[in-house]
């Protein structure tokens, strides 16, 4: 058979029987199609003088492998992998029998050393590696590691993963909520879940012990909590005392609307000169390259603050004071100071009058609550101010409509600037903010 391409490998369709298509020219690459339409890449050739099969992954079409949220594996842990990739990997293949290294036999022995992956230790190891790096931001990675060496490793990382019941489960859950933390029960709980899910997948156990078990810290209700124009005011000046960067990030959550990581990982190389700002699929929460429009206010607050390079040795924009190199991350320090500012800014504003009581409790997050609520109170369409989250549209508008809405959100982001800048010039005293 001729060279492969995309279209020749879509129209490779099932029958009743397994059947294989090899590419001609000599390549190695082969098309396995199976009864129920999955196609497996596989690299044929001869080693030691025997005929060999190295199976490469699973045929996945470029805008399904694009897709967000899309799967990275198949039950079985072979990649999904458009023609491209597949001939990159057979290439990699191709280099290591050329050197004397037989890729097959070197597939087989490393799933063999998961195969033997025995205790819970080792399962997480082989989660965080295998699933939770590939699948996830890499915050929600280093979250993931940081909950399972706190919460599971203390308690289980000897035990065999075999030996864990849902009695143990429960146990475990239970221990977290009487310590007082009933959300990070749920959210242990979540986890183990998709740590034994993984373990059943790869075939190290037959079934979850997580299966049928009730949140132990209970329902949760939303967090509604959304700092009001007065509140915004308070934040807004109040991070005009704070040292930069930290001054510069917490206006450009204000302004931009954006999660805290993907402000604080802003780097140089992702702002065009044309004040748009690209935030790459793999920053993003939902896995989709976001693309914002930047206002005024915004370019200066990325001019003024402190530049990456000379700065801390890297081009993060907003560059860490302390670890050479890192982004902004100190997210609690930020929000301890900013606070301290506002009750300040707060007393010195009451003057010779009792000071009003502290702000309820917010966090940075709410800020993105009083962006998208600020842009309804404007008059800004529901479709472009989910996409200005970040959020990831509906499956079906997804698929049929490509419109980038880049006029719509830049006009969105410039009367919201506007807005702002109305907000925090409102004086302090006797004056009412409207909404």
């Amino acid at each position: 058979m001729a060279g492969f391409s995309d279209r020749k490998i879509d129209n490779l369709t099932p029958k009743s029987e397994r059947y294989e298509i090899v590419e001609g020219g000599g390549s190695g690459l082969a098309v396995r199609v199976s009864p129920r339409g999955a196609k497996t890449f596989s690299y044929l050739y001869r080693f030691d003088g025997k005929p060999r099969r190295l199976s490469i992954g699973v045929y996945r079409p470029g805008g399904l492998a694009r897709a967000a949220g899309a799967a990275t594996h198949d039950a079985n842990g072979l990649p999904y992998l458009t023609l491209a990739d597949a001939r990159i990997k057979l290439a990699e293949a191709r280099r290591k029998r050329d050197s004397g290294v037989d890729p097959a036999a070197e597939a087989v022995a490393a799933h063999r050393a998961e195969r033997q992956a025995e205790t819970i230790g080792e399962l997480c190891e082989l989660y965080l590696e295998k699933w939770a790096t590939p699948n996830k931001r890499n915050s929600s990675a280093q979250r993931d590691r940081g909950q399972i060496n706190r919460d599971i490793l203390p308690r289980w990382s000897t035990r065999k993963i075999s030996s864990i019941t849902r009695a143990d489960v429960i146990a475990l859950l239970d221990e977290i909520v009487a310590r007082g933390a009933p959300v990070m029960a749920n959210r242990t709980k979540a986890l183990l879940s998709k740590v034994f899910r993984f373990a059943v997948r790869r075939d190290l156990i037959p079934f979850s012990p997580v299966v049928e078990i009730d949140r132990p810290g209970g329902k949760e209700e939303p967090r509604q909590r959304e700092p009001d124009h007065s509140e915004l005011r308070l934040i807004w000046q109040a991070a005009g005392r704070l040292e930069p960067p930290w001054i510069q990030f917490v206006r450009l959550l204000v302004l931009l609307g954006q999660r805290r990581t993907e402000v604080a990982s802003m780097q140089e190389r992702e702002i065009s000169n044309g004040g748009l700002w690209l935030i790459p699929a793999a920053k993003m929460k939902g896995k989709v390259a976001q693309l914002v429009p930047l206002p005024k206010a915004a370019v200066e607050l990325i001019a003024s603050a402190p530049r990456g390079r000379p700065h801390n040795g890297s081009d993060f924009v907003l560059g860490s004071r302390t670890k050479k190199g890192k982004h902004l991350a100190a997210y609690d320090d930020i929000k301890q100071g900013l606070d301290e500012a506002i009750r300040q800014l707060q007393i010195q504003e009451a003057r010779d009058t009792p000071p009003p009581p502290p702000l309820a409790p917010w966090t940075f997050h709410d800020l993105r609550r009083s962006f998208s609520s600020g842009l309804a109170r404007l008059g800004v369409d529901e479709e472009v101010r989910e996409r200005l989250l970040g959020h990831i549209p509906e499956k079906l508008k997804r698929t049929y409509n490509v419109y980038d809405f880049m006029l719509e959100k830049k006009r969105a982001l410039d009367v919201w600037s506007t807005r702002v800048q109305e907000i925090v010039d409102t004086p302090a005293v006797g004056s009412t903010i409207v909404a």
